[in-house]
């Protein structure tokens, strides 16, 4: 699995290389506000189907899945995790969440 934030200038020559490598079946983004016109750039690329998902509260999910990975000291675990603000991006958390919706709704 490759997990990672990409600039939006890279995201063509990203995906291609990405593609190479592991051969996707699909690829999946998030239903949201820009998503119409990064799922055409992706269509025009044809390196797999491009599959839209809604994207609702994956944010805090994806922040649970970033704490899981990088764990607060000792002297911070008393602050309840939804007030806790991550210092980086966390779309490549965000992606693994709708990833993971995605296989979800194909095995219902």
């Amino acid at each position: 699995m490759h997990k990672g934030v990409v600039p939006e200038s890279a995201l063509e020559a990203t995906l291609a290389e990405l593609a190479e490598r592991y051969s996707p079946d699909v690829i999946v983004i998030g239903a949201g506000t820009r998503s119409k016109g990064c799922a055409d750039r992706l269509r025009k690329l044809a390196l797999a189907p491009v599959e839209t998902i809604d994207e609702t509260g994956s944010t805090l999910e994806a922040r649970k899945l970033y704490l899981q990975d990088h764990p607060r000291p000792w002297y911070l675990r008393w602050i309840p995790s939804t007030l806790i603000c991550p210092r980086c991006p966390l779309d490549d958390y965000a992606a693994v969440v709708l990833a993971e919706r995605y296989w979800e709704s194909r095995i219902r």
